[in-house]
């Protein structure tokens, strides 16, 4: 355990393993965490970047998919509701 300020309880981890934790929030696969982490290592920023594109090019089709799911829902709620 590591102590800080004289507080025992707070764990501090390596940078890597908090970014590792960063990835996982951005919805990066394992496979993709690894990759990019070796890019990382060897200072490969535009490889860095595709991943980085690649994943959010793919969130935001995913949203899009979403809300054109969500305008249907709205649409047949207000058929349901208009035949009352």
């Amino acid at each position: 355990m590591t102590t800080v300020g004289g507080r025992q309880g707070i764990w501090m981890r390596n940078t890597t393993e908090k970014f590792r934790d960063t990835l996982n929030d951005c919805g990066f696969s394992e496979e993709k965490k690894t990759q990019y982490m070796e890019l990382m290592k060897a200072g490969r920023k535009e490889g860095q970047l595709r991943l980085l594109k690649e994943k959010r090019r793919a969130s935001l089709d995913e949203l899009h998919r979403l809300q054109r799911e969500i305008d249907c829902i709205d649409y047949v709620m207000d058929q349901v509701r208009e035949s009352r």
